[in-house]
């Protein structure tokens, strides 16, 4: 890669990665929120409690997700794997899609 597109590719990166930390920074209180909230499913008595403690921990990986997040965008910018930085990016949005659909489908699977 030439000089003038790697200094090109790391500003757009840097710019990119620093949208995507206070976006996260300011995420976290919702995220942990919502993993706090996950307690009310146990106010229906018909799950029973090993399903519910496996949805709160669940929940809970959502915003242990967003410094792991963080540490991997910043360390891949600083050893220049720019497409990494931008990719790790959206990490905590894949974390987020994947519990929240895991556990609506077992909330489904309990019901029938």
């Amino acid at each position: 890669m030439d000089p003038k597109r790697e200094e090109i590719e790391r500003k757009r990166t840097k710019i990119i990665a620093w949208v995507a930390t206070v976006a996260h920074i300011l995420a976290s209180p919702f995220f942990l929120l919502l993993s706090y909230l996950t307690i009310f499913f146990g106010d229906d008595p018909s799950i029973p409690s090993g399903i519910l403690l496996l949805v709160t921990l669940l929940y809970f990986c959502i915003p242990l997700s967003v410094p792991i997040t963080l540490y991997l965008i910043w360390s891949r910018y600083k050893r220049k794997k720019f497409k990494a930085a931008r990719w790790h990016c959206f990490d905590t949005l894949w974390v987020f899609i994947f519990c929240i659909g895991v556990s609506e489908l077992i909330l489904i699977l309990v019901e029938n």
